[in-house]
């Protein structure tokens, strides 16, 4: 009874062929963690087995070692932290959208640093972005900065810092004077933190929107929000995140008279809770 009632004890009835249990794991340090589960029956029978992963930690420390993590030049691992050990200002670094990207499927720990300074400008149609795509990847405790991300593509899709969320863990980030521009009329799935939310379980916790009278989030057709702008799956939860500019709401954020426009997610099928516009 003890262990049932423990708070890191999930208990299941087993009600089909396959169970699912999702947990949070501490990814604080390179130790690893240990998942022991047990499964009984109504005879009285148990199973039980201890599920192990290791993790190991590498530093991004330069512009380049972050450029290398985020467009997947250097393939990720989900086994791995990535630690930013100091503030990155990409005030003279010139971010290349061309080369084919890849997803993100790692730990990014921003260690309370800073990305700074850093302008993207592209023609191409899908995820014009920092990140590409986060697939049950983690992003936590970073700051973002001056950003500036532009698709001039007529149909421009998933545009963001994170372009497409597929399955994942995003907290405790700040956002800063974020400027993205999707403003051709085909364009949609704009937010200034992810583009589109499309599958797999996703959390987004504490996120803080921040934006001045000189920047703003527009979108050319439909599903534009201040921090996501399409959360197309239902298995995608959003708590205390805000967007609290210091300018009025019809400013910050605009569309060309098309719906779908929220001040959190332009649109929604899955939760947000505790967050405010």
């Amino acid at each position: 009874e003890d262990v049932i009632n423990h708070p890191d004890v999930q208990v299941k009835l087993i009600t089909t062929d396959q169970l699912n249990a999702d947990f949070v794991a501490d990814n604080s340090s390179a130790s690893g963690y240990r998942v022991f589960y047990v499964v009984g029956d109504r005879t009285g029978n148990h199973n039980s087995k201890v599920y192990s992963k290791s993790i190991t930690t590498k530093n991004i420390s330069t512009h380049q070692e972050f450029y290398d993590l985020a467009r997947g030049v250097t393939t990720s691992s989900d086994t791995v932290i990535y630690h930013l050990t100091q503030d990155l200002d990409f005030s003279n670094y010139v971010w290349d959208d061309t080369a084919e990207p890849k997803e993100f499927v790692g730990t990014f720990n921003g260690n309370g640093h800073t990305i700074s300074n850093l302008t993207i400008n592209s023609n191409i149609q899908k995820q014009v972005s920092i990140f590409y795509k986060l697939v049950g990847g983690t992003i936590i405790n970073t700051n973002f900065t001056n950003i500036s991300i532009t698709n001039t593509h007529k149909e421009a899709q998933h545009v963001g810092i994170i372009g497409v969320m597929n399955g994942g863990y995003i907290s405790n980030l700040n956002l800063t004077n974020i400027t993205i521009n999707a403003t051709e009329d085909g364009s949609y799935s704009v937010g200034a933190l992810v583009g589109q939310i499309i599958n797999g379980s996703c959390y987004i916790d504490h996120i803080t929107l921040e934006n001045d009278e000189n920047q703003i989030i527009r979108c050319g057709k439909k599903y534009m929000g201040g921090i996501v702008g399409n959360v197309a799956h239902d298995e995608a939860t959003l708590t205390n995140c805000s967007n609290s500019g210091d300018i009025n709401w019809s400013q910050q954020i605009s569309t060309k008279g098309y719906s779908f426009l929220g001040g959190v997610a332009g649109r929604s099928q899955g939760v947000i809770s505790g967050c405010s516009n």
